[in-house]
């Protein structure tokens, strides 16, 4: 089970009223993988991530990804720049609607055997006025519906957007904003929120769950409880080289998998440090089925991040300053990123 939620808060550079290095897109016009591009911002942001996070690194490169498809819709220029640069988003904004769109509707289809909701939603400040234009396109195409909400009453703001989330998490996230996350000069919030559950295609038995030992690096180890696998007829998608084994565990209706990479050496840092699109890729074209007896730590993780200089140090520093242009969403060029 995951549950996550991303959400970004716009703030105007003065109160209502008052006056008011970066790498190459690789995709061409014609065509473009919404899914290699999570992909490459997903190995982009992990190496961020994990060099300025201690303990365990648990997040959604898509929650990410969406929130800003929806930003990416209202910038121009120097900002709309940077932001494609960082999450591989093509030139023609057309491009990235229908794939999103597409992709959107396969990840909420009703039927299937899990449980998987994405839900976007644009929260106003009372008083102002999404351009048509933005507005339409975020709903046709991204799914978000625009509500409007008093952020000068920050409490009660909070527990507005807290009840959208919460109804989008199956209640697992609770109370994510505070009063105090909102100002009078808070504009417009995005929220992007993923539920995920998923039961595995061959269940492990809760009786043959026992405490083990489970090794974090070659001098610290702790008890865990350890599911197992232990069916010499059971198949799965394995593979190995002289770092790490790779294996892939399909959850039912086999649309989706959980794909494990184990250090051999039980060095973590020399797998991250060679970990990139291409050599998952290369690891993924490895796997072949065979019989694997398999271990695996229960475990719950719970994180929160605030990913401005994350993203800033990633190549789009605008969008959090003055000189950030979203004028495409109220037609005004005076508003910018505050908080992601």
């Amino acid at each position: 089970m995951a549950f996550l939620v991303c959400a970004i808060i716009l703030d105007s550079l003065a109160a209502p009223g008052a006056p008011s290095k970066t790498r190459k897109a690789t995709m061409n016009s014609t065509q473009y993988d919404l899914t290699e591009a999570n992909n490459r911002f997903t190995f982009d942001v992990y190496k961020k991530l994990g060099g300025e996070e201690k303990g365990n690194l648990f997040f959604s490169p898509f929650s990410i990804l969406a929130a800003f498809a929806m930003m990416i819709e209202g910038a121009q220029g120097k900002t709309a720049e940077e932001i494609q640069n960082v999450f591989h988003f093509p030139k023609d904004t057309a491009l990235l609607r229908s794939t999103f769109s597409t992709l959107y509707a396969e990840l909420n289809k009703k039927k299937a055997k899990y449980k998987l909701h994405m839900a976007n939603a644009l929260w106003v400040q009372q008083g102002l006025k999404l351009l048509k234009t933005y507005q339409d396109r975020v709903r046709k195409f991204y799914g978000g519906e625009a509500k409007e909400v008093h952020f000068g009453d920050g409490a009660k703001a909070a527990k507005i957007i807290n009840t959208w989330i919460e109804g989008k998490t199956n209640h697992k996230i609770l109370n994510f904003f505070k009063p105090e996350d909102f100002t009078n000069l808070t504009q417009l919030v995005l929220t992007n929120a993923i539920y995920f559950k998923g039961l595995w295609l061959t269940p492990f038995d809760k009786k043959e769950t026992k405490e083990e030992e489970f090794r974090m690096s070659p001098n610290k180890a702790m008890k865990v409880s350890m599911m197992r696998l232990e069916e010499k007829e059971l198949k799965f998608l394995y593979a190995e080289t002289e770092a790490v084994q790779i294996l892939e565990v399909p959850y039912q209706g086999e649309d989706l998998s959980m794909l494990i990479l184990l250090p051999k050496k039980e060095n973590l840092s020399a797998i991250e440090k060679e970990l990139t699109l291409d050599t998952f890729n290369r690891w993924r074209g490895l796997l072949r089925f065979e019989s694997v007896f398999i271990y695996l730590p229960t475990f719950t993780f719970k994180k929160r991040y605030e990913l401005n200089e994350s993203l800033i140090k990633m190549g789009m520093p605008t969008a959090f300053t003055p000189r950030a242009d979203f004028s495409r969403i109220f037609g005004k060029p005076e508003i910018f990123i505050s908080s992601v």
